[in-house]
């Protein structure tokens, strides 16, 4: 009988263990978890890996691979690999053929000429939206971009993805809002 009592003692401590791990695990650690999950996030390894083998870059200057975590995250947030290109890159756009890479590494597709209208009153504008996240001259240059001639973009159907590709301003983008 003692048996008996010590192997549901033993239970009932080793759940309540358990339990206790949990509570450890989201209520002390779950800052720590949130931070280095942003912080991945934002590593500069997504636009490299975007324009790896495709464009000849001198560094990054934007990159988010995924939506932060925390409280005043919204449900929809961006996504966006932006580069500054070095000076032997091509005079015009090109378009990535990676198609192991998955969507989410995928640059180019139907290039046409700035400069760019503004998407329609309903749709989602990713420029727009996500341009709160760059550094004021990483949306400086964005902006001349796409609103001066001379200059290349794809933008998806409803204006979530846009590519951009800017050799006058060593530029060039890959920004998704809807993640």
């Amino acid at each position: 009988m003692r048996w008996i009592v010590r192997f549901i003692a033993f239970r009932i401590l080793r759940m309540l263990a358990v339990f206790a791990g949990i509570f450890a695990f989201f209520g002390i650690g779950w800052d720590d978890i949130r931070d280095r999950h942003n912080e991945w996030a934002d590593r500069p390894d997504y636009a490299e890996r975007v324009f790896a083998d495709l464009l000849p870059i001198t560094k990054v200057l934007a990159s988010r691979q995924y939506r932060h975590w925390g409280p005043d995250r919204s449900s929809w947030d961006c996504t966006y690999a932006i580069v500054e290109l070095a000076d032997d890159a091509p005079d015009g756009p090109v378009t990535s053929a990676r198609e192991n890479d998955g969507w989410s590494f995928r640059f180019g597709g139907d290039w046409q000429q700035t400069s760019f209208d503004p998407v329609a009153e309903d749709t989602r504008d990713a420029v727009d939206y996500c341009g709160k996240y760059w550094p004021d001259a990483v949306a400086q240059r964005m902006r001349l971009s796409l609103s001066e001639p001379g200059h290349w973009f794809v933008e998806g159907a409803i204006g979530e993805v846009i590519f951009v590709y800017s050799k006058q301003h060593l530029l060039a983008a890959r920004i998704r809002f809807g993640d």
